[in-house]
């Protein structure tokens, strides 16, 4: 193959960026060997997130069979009481779309579920609502998913 080939592919629209395969030393001459293919055809790993978004996971307590890619839950946080009282649960995302969910690490497993299925959800979120969600989850007791109705 030769430099020319290596470098110009006619009739594909997108631009490739060539990357060294080895190192290369000073002075050489540049042949295709010494370039890494790039990858073709190759599929966006995760979400496609658009701007100001980002996918942010959360380990809460949720219906494994219920949220799955593509639905929409509601996230509640549920805090402490003091002194024995009750504590306050709270609404901190209505209506966010989940982009994964799959069983958490065995290290995420608090004693603070109470038995109740957990996970490992992908939610997609604008920053600031991964600020505020992932310091309303730091001081929870307990985060929860709930399923929206589909529509």
């Amino acid at each position: 193959m030769g430099l020319q080939t290596a470098f110009h592919r006619p009739g594909r629209g997108r631009r490739r960026t060539w990357r060294a395969a080895v190192a290369i030393a000073e002075r050489t001459d540049l042949a295709a060997s010494l370039l890494a293919v790039p990858e073709t055809g190759a599929e966006p790993r995760g979400p496609v997130l658009r701007r100001g978004e980002r996918a942010l996971d959360l380990v809460a307590v949720g219906a494994a069979d219920t949220v799955v890619a593509g639905a929409r839950v509601d996230v509640l946080v549920t805090y402490e009481g003091r002194a024995g009282a009750s504590g306050t649960t709270r609404l901190a995302l209505a209506d966010v779309e989940v982009l994964a969910a799959r069983p958490p690490p065995s290290a995420d497993q608090p004693d603070s579920a109470g038995g109740l299925p957990r996970l490992l959800a992908t939610l997609r979120v604008t920053v600031r609502q991964a600020v505020a969600l992932t310091g309303a989850a730091a001081a929870a007791r307990q985060v929860r998913l709930l399923p929206r109705p589909r529509g």
